[in-house]
């Protein structure tokens, strides 16, 4: 994402003062263009309306492992929102909040907000981290045949799960949720 993609209609939607900060990249390495966490969050703000701007940060030039940065993210990553002084830090955390704030995305019942919240956990911590090892195999050592083969097989494993899951139904948590599914 750069700069203007983020801040091109939202300055519109409110003033200055009522604006959540979304940082997120604005320059990062050519290998990691469509695939950060900050487009979640990105994703959030646009389907819950609320206005936003980006502040476009520079990963090629280290501006996220600077002290500025390190003081609103504790691991140094993306995204981080300040929504008036309030800092969440965490993709999927960032993600629970807007939808709660903006009262979209998540039921209002405490069932469907659990359900939500189970495939929001699923999402970070079983699928995520399965194609993340993926990547890592690629970059670092590609010639890990078996070891790729074996992790992809995990990886068709949680995305079958997943497609199960949708065969019969719209949204991926609830009847009354609009949870990405891809």
């Amino acid at each position: 994402m750069n700069e203007a993609d983020g801040v091109r209609a939202h300055l519109n939607a409110g003033s200055e003062d009522d604006m959540i900060t979304l940082y997120g990249f604005g320059n990062i390495f050519p290998e990691g263009r469509g695939e950060t966490k900050d487009l979640r969050a990105q994703w959030a703000l646009e389907e819950t309306g609320l206005p936003y701007r980006v502040h476009a940060l520079d990963h090629t030039g280290g501006e996220l492992d600077g002290d500025a940065f390190s003081r609103i993210s504790p691991f140094h990553q993306a995204p981080v929102i300040d929504d008036d002084g309030f800092v969440v830090a965490e993709s999927a955390a960032v993600v629970l909040y807007l939808a709660e704030k903006a009262g979209k995305l998540i039921p209002g019942d405490v069932q469907g907000r659990t359900r939500v919240i189970q495939w929001c956990f699923a999402a970070v911590s079983t699928v995520a981290p399965t194609l993340l090892c993926i990547d890592v195999i690629e970059i670092f050592d590609s010639g890990a045949h078996k070891l790729k083969a074996e992790v992809r097989k995990l990886a068709g494993r949680w995305l079958g799960d997943f497609e199960r899951r949708l065969e019969d139904r719209e949204w991926i948590a609830c009847a009354d949720s609009r949870w990405p599914t891809s």
